[in-house]
């Protein structure tokens, strides 16, 4: 541990060797395969067999403090998924995809608040890391309400989280580089762990509707096909490159 300010705190202290993506969110691969971070920001392959982390952004007792959230997140998003929680047709029938074999499922009871703060940690985390292959910027009006949830820890000043899971497990071993998203639900971030997605929104749309956080008694998460879309394309375009042996673990 080196001595420095936190920039989370502000505060001179030892910074340890924080995750950005909380290692508990990392796939649960091989220990004797190889771990190989993919990035557009170095043209080599970089092992790295405990993911990837920044030496130089906080401190133990703030990283602590995300940890609560980050066991939040693993135990809600990494949980098997239990028949009894598809989501089902009104008269009972497991609901079907139109590109996957169900349409999703649900979640009961979520906890609102820890996964907002998770959400938020990630953010922060993502925007003040030195390092380039997770380093993502926002407006400021977007980071100051994640300053202001993590100092806050309101229950009233929401982002926006929508989740989903790849159907294709065998495409669900990889984590990558957050995404700005500027969509039709405004400004956002996209986190890929584990074979979920989590789409971050600066402000909760307009909409009343169980597949955003809080807006209903169960979270709702839909199932997602990869095949014909921009990850379909990066994977191929990577295993094209490199050895198409090799197992792709954090794109």
């Amino acid at each position: 541990m080196a001595l420095g300010v936190c920039k989370l705190c502000g505060k001179d202290k030892h910074l340890i060797r924080a995750h950005i993506v909380p290692k508990g969110l990392y796939p649960n691969l091989n220990p004797n395969e190889p771990f190989f971070l993919y990035s557009t920001q170095n043209p080599n392959d970089v092992r790295s067999p405990i993911g990837v982390y920044d030496p130089n952004m906080i401190c133990g007792g703030c990283d602590n403090e995300f940890g609560e959230y980050d066991r939040v997140a693993k135990e809600t998003f990494l949980a098997n998924v239990p028949r009894s929680s598809l989501l089902k047709t009104d008269q009972g029938l497991v609901a079907r995809g139109t590109r996957t074999k169900y349409l999703g499922y649900f979640i009961d009871n979520p906890s609102v608040q820890k996964l907002q703060l998770f959400a938020a940690s990630l953010i922060w985390r993502s925007t003040n890391t030195e390092r380039s292959e997770f380093n993502i910027k926002i407006s400021d009006d977007f980071y100051e309400k994640i300053l202001r949830l993590l100092s806050s820890k309101s229950e009233n000043d929401y982002l926006g989280l929508i989740g989903a899971r790849l159907y294709e497990e065998h495409l669900s071993e990889f984590v990558s580089r957050p995404t700005v998203y500027d969509g039709d639900f405004g400004e956002g971030v996209n986190f890929w762990f584990s074979g979920m997605n989590l789409l971050v929104l600066a402000t909760p749309p307009a909409l009343n509707v169980p597949y955003i956080l809080g807006q209903a008694p169960s979270w709702w998460i839909r199932y997602e096909s990869v095949w014909d879309t921009k990850v379909a394309e990066s994977m191929n375009e990577i295993q094209a490159i490199r050895n198409p042996e090799r197992q792709i673990a954090n794109g």
